[in-house]
């Protein structure tokens, strides 16, 4: 068993083309965007609203809020099953922006996106609903840890449509889950975390660059997170169709045992 895993992280929004930005990103239990920290009890999230400015936005909010309020009081998740309460924060975070849709005529069909991994010892606990996206990089190799949550991509899991279809599909970004929604339905996993591994979270504007996979493999050379999300989001801004767009990327490293 290596020693205690450290990490680091960096998050960053940035405006698209739209008149505003209705992301939002929560990095441990604060707002900074640089955090060093030990693995053990590390949270990380970016939530994408939707349903209009107002309502998307609080959206989002009410989502990062949560679980940044989940981080901070409820000490008693170490003695827990990691994935079971973490999905129990999500659902309330769905429950109250469901409430609030319903308290206010002008937040009505208010949602997000949410996605959210929480790193303790040597595992990675996620839950995800939407299109938003958590990567794992590992030396060459990147593997996609969540499913996006839109009629197209339920398609072509379906076989029903080929790449090729799904990338010009006008369903590719119709969402069928996400906070809010009428019929919630939420991806839950763990992975195991070895130093080296990079993550990202990133809301669906970074990948609506054609280059997608490229993207990000050719940013692994990065050598701290903010690099890798500066060269990440400057790239996405140049897309012809640049959406609002956010990253929070976190490296993975070793400390040692006896490490403060």
């Amino acid at each position: 068993m290596v020693g205690s895993l450290g990490l680091e992280a960096y998050g960053d929004s940035v405006r698209g083309g739209r008149p505003s930005n209705q992301d939002a990103f929560v990095l441990l239990d604060t707002r900074h965007p640089i955090v060093r920290a030990r693995g053990r009890g590390s949270l990380f999230a970016v939530a994408d609203g939707l349903g209009g400015h107002a309502g998307g936005a609080e959206a989002a909010r009410i989502a990062v809020d949560s679980l940044a309020h989940f981080f901070d009081t409820v000490r008693e998740f170490e003695l827990r099953d990691a994935s079971g309460v973490l999905r129990e924060v999500v659902l309330g975070a769905h429950r109250r922006i469901c409430e609030r849709g319903s308290e206010d005529a002008s937040l009505e069909g208010m949602g997000t996106t949410v996605t959210v991994a929480r790193f303790h010892g040597g595992h990675a606990t996620f839950v995800h609903a939407g299109d938003s996206s958590l990567f794992q990089l590992r030396g060459d190799r990147l593997v996609v840890l969540t499913e996006d949550h839109t009629v197209a991509s339920q398609l072509r899991r379906a076989g029903r449509l080929t790449e090729r279809e799904y990338r010009s599909s006008p369903f590719r970004h119709s969402l069928f889950s996400y906070l809010g929604a009428p019929e919630l339905i939420l991806q839950v996993g763990e992975v195991e975390v070895r130093p080296g591994d990079r993550f990202l979270l990133a809301t669906d504007g970074l990948l609506k660059s054609r280059e997608e996979r490229s993207v990000l493999l050719a940013s692994r050379t990065a050598s701290t997170p903010r690099e890798w999300v500066r060269a990440l989001l400057s790239r996405a801004a140049r897309s012809p169709d640049a959406d609002n767009t956010t990253a929070v990327a976190v490296f993975v490293g070793e400390v040692s045992n006896g490490g403060v």
